[in-house]
Order: structure tokens, then sequence, then C-alpha cells
């Protein structure tokens, strides 16, 4: 008997919908005749710390565990910045957004969740992590340099307090994100001295 499928997964952080609004209206004002490529739907807008593809049901309670017993510390300020391109500018793949604030904290909390995933099973991640938000796809790559160069910077921030734990839903259109489990961070202590 095979295991069920607990299906297509990745951990990230999605954007509030504050910054999710405030993103979407600057990328209007910065390309008045769209996006190039396949923009990505701004409700689907978050930025992925692991993918972890098709994953059995044992996997997806393993990394639950892992996740729950992970030390992920206090929640964060992040502050979204310019646009760049993967693999670079002048042949994008992907057009995203870049984080300006916060890539520390990102990076930290990244490394658990590869830690998380591997204790889980998952194999290990082979690219290392660049903390960035996809807002298009292009296929066929085209050069975007004067594009990602000219662009104004954006400079949205916001409280990264949870890692959430998704599941992609393929089909027709674009997928769907749907969010399974959330792991929150622990509250940050602010400081009351002025």
């Amino acid at each position: 008997m095979t295991e069920p499928r607990a299906g297509r997964l990745f951990l990230g952080v999605p954007l509030d919908e504050e910054v999710r609004a405030a993103l979407a209206e600057h990328l209007r004002r910065a390309f008045p005749g769209g996006i190039p490529g396949r923009p990505v739907v701004p409700a689907n807008w978050h930025l992925t710390l692991r993918f972890l593809g098709d994953t059995d049901a044992e996997q997806h309670r393993q990394l639950v565990g892992a996740l729950q017993a992970a030390p992920l510390g206090p929640s964060f300020s992040m502050e979204l910045g310019g646009l760049g391109a993967f693999p670079k500018p002048r042949r994008a793949g992907v057009l995203w957004v870049g984080v300006d604030g916060g890539a520390a904290d990102l990076k930290r909390v990244a490394a658990l969740a590869e830690e998380a995933a591997r204790r889980a099973g998952f194999p290990a991640e082979r690219k290392p992590f660049s903390p960035h938000l996809t807002v298009s796809r292009l296929n066929p790559p085209r050069d975007l340099e004067e594009t990602v160069t000219a662009a104004p910077r954006f400079g949205g921030r916001m409280e990264v307090r949870a890692v959430v734990l998704f599941r992609s839903h393929l089909g027709a259109g674009p997928p769907r994100y749907e969010a399974l489990k959330r792991f929150g961070l622990t509250q940050r202590h602010r400081d009351t001295e002025e």
C-alpha cells in the first residue's frame, strides 16, 4: 500500500496585506504597460525559505514536528528593496524584488527550515538561500538590465511573525497556494527607552 501524498509543499513568508497592496501599486506605476513576462498573481507573493516538492504524509508529519521544535527566534522587521533578476538582468528568467532589511534574519530562519527539512528526510538544498520575492517569470529569458536599473526602489516594511508551510495547487491558470500550518516566531522585546 502506498503512503498518501501531502502534496507539493514549500516553506515561506507571506506578505502582509498592507505591503502586498503597496507593492502592487508600486509595480503598476513602475510598469505602466504591465510587468514583463508572466507576472505572479499578487495573492501568491511570498518569500520562499525552502522548496520541498512532492511530499508524502510521513515526511509532512516529521517536518511539522521538526519545525515545532525549531528555535525560530523572535519576529523581525523586513524591508523590500529594488528589482533584480535571475540568473542576471541581461538574461532574466525571473524578475524579483530584493530584501534590503532583515536579510540576515531571513537567512537564519531559512537555515532552520533547511535543518528541519533534512531531519524530515528531504535532500539537502544545493543552492544557497537568496532572499527575494518573485514578481514575474520570463520564458524565454529577456534582457531587462535597463528595466531593473531604471525601476524605483520599493522600500516597503513589514514584521515577519511566522513561517508558513504551503501546499501548491497546480492546474489551469495560475497556481494557488494553501497555507497548511503557521509556525510563529516569538514576540520581539521592544526597547522602551527613547
